[in-house]
């Protein structure tokens, strides 16, 4: 019995052992595509991707996958489908989305997956895509507002 509430007791810890917190982390795109991670508190995940054809976002393709996360320190694991991918919370440039300063993701490296959902892939905070999404909308100089 003491064995089983010892088990119990530190499985969820694992979630907590975070260098980041559960919640919503987003792909940064520009165009016709999408990709959204979620990590719940209950150590679940859900990655969505959306995409669909130009103007036609309405009518978007969408596909989850779900499984589970577990964390130590800055290292993140994802299990799903009978795989396993490792990523890591760490500062990275946003100058590849017009931003000049850094910040932390999600980063997967290459990954020997057969979907390869996360080869190469970061996957940012929500402030940091609210962020982006309002440079977005922005009136560049020159162009009407």
């Amino acid at each position: 019995m003491k064995k089983w509430l010892f088990c119990c007791l530190l499985s969820p810890l694992s979630v907590f052992a975070c260098d980041f917190s559960a919640g919503k982390f987003q792909k940064i795109t520009e165009s016709e595509f999408s990709a959204e991670l979620q990590l719940a508190k209950n150590g679940s995940f859900a990655l969505t991707r959306e995409s669909w054809m130009p103007g036609q976002h309405p009518f978007r393709e969408s596909h989850t996958w779900r499984g589970k996360w577990e964390c130590s320190k800055n290292k993140l694991t994802l299990h799903y489908a009978g795989q396993i991918v490792e990523g890591y919370w760490a500062e990275e440039s946003l100058s590849g989305a017009g931003l000049a300063q850094t910040a932390k993701s999600l980063h997967f490296s290459a990954q020997n997956t057969q979907d390869g959902l996360f080869d190469g892939t970061s996957f940012w905070p929500e402030a940091i895509n609210r962020r982006f999404a309002a440079i977005q909308t922005k009136p560049q100089p020159g162009q009407k507002s």
